[in-house]
């Protein structure tokens, strides 16, 4: 940064119009180990796991002015205060990925990485999951949950933190606070409100990750009922209308197949073969369209 706000050295005239240049795509950030331990940064238990030195690429060639304010925050902070990032894989985390911590809506920047991007601090997580945040409405029967707070639910991954923080919590061993967790996302997101989709399918997860293999069913037992009513109305409309349908139509049947894939990977047998001779029927519907 000291090298970037130098105008002497990072300008230059190219066609008439002054442009500046930073000779490097790989960068680095330091992390004094002790600081970020005593100020919560990283808890003392990991204090093993921080990298002093943060290296990380950009991956192009180039640098705007909001991403020159966001390395230029990182350096002055120097870990005083937390830094979130909402959201991973975009080119405003500037190649930070592996250094994310999801704590529920937000990422926070911490020097150790994580062998995925949005590393869990159990802990965390469910405090603000189950304490700190405060959710309401979505579990009303007179509050119509239309389209758009479908999507906006999936988009900042409610049911997708609440069912990676129970996995985690299971294979920690701590299996009550795990089921805590999926009580609470059942409670504040209701099955019998809350459409189920595609991306909802591995939800199920969760519950055979606790050992609760009837919950895991009943739930993608609900799945399946939704594709099933979306596919009978689809393939009852004269063939016209049908076509206009055909992106609904395979996302309803991306959904069934994934139940399927979900059933045969957690050893579902059973449910796998009840269900699965209905979406052929589906199958030979589709194809003969």
């Amino acid at each position: 940064m000291n090298y970037i706000a130098y105008d002497e050295m990072s300008s230059f005239d190219y066609e008439g119009e002054k442009t500046y240049s930073y000779h490097r795509n790989k960068l680095y950030l330091r992390a004094d180990s002790a600081k970020v331990v005593d100020n919560g940064t990283v808890k003392p238990e990991n204090a093993n796991l921080i990298e002093p030195v943060i290296k990380f690429d950009l991956n192009r060639s180039y640098l705007v002015k909001n991403e020159m304010m966001t390395l230029d925050m990182l350096r002055t902070n120097d870990w005083e205060r937390p830094v979130y990032f909402t959201s991973i894989g975009s080119s405003n985390t500037l190649g930070l990925n592996d250094y994310f911590q999801n704590e529920g809506f937000a990422y926070r920047l911490v020097p150790v990485k994580s062998s995925s991007a949005g590393r869990i601090d159990s802990d965390i997580m469910y405090d603000n999951l189950m304490n700190t945040y405060r959710w309401g409405n979505m579990n009303d029967p007179n509050i119509v949950i239309d389209h758009t707070i479908n999507r906006t639910t999936r988009i900042v991954k409610i049911r997708d933190n609440f069912r990676d923080l129970a996995i985690l919590l299971a294979q920690e061993g701590d299996t009550v606070r795990a089921k805590e967790v999926i009580a609470r996302c059942d409670e504040i997101m209701p099955i019998s409100i809350f459409i189920h989709g595609v991306f909802d399918v591995d939800y199920a997860n969760a519950y055979y990750t606790v050992g609760d293999m009837e919950g895991g069913d009943n739930f993608l037992r609900e799945v399946v009922k939704i594709s099933t009513q979306e596919l009978d109305l689809f393939f009852g409309l004269d063939r016209d209308l049908r076509m206009r349908c055909d992106m609904d139509i395979q996302f309803s049947m991306e959904t069934y197949r994934r139940v399927l894939r979900n059933l045969m990977v957690n050893n579902r047998e059973e449910l796998f073969n009840e269900l699965e001779p209905k979406f052929n029927e589906y199958m030979m519907l589709y194809e003969g369209r």
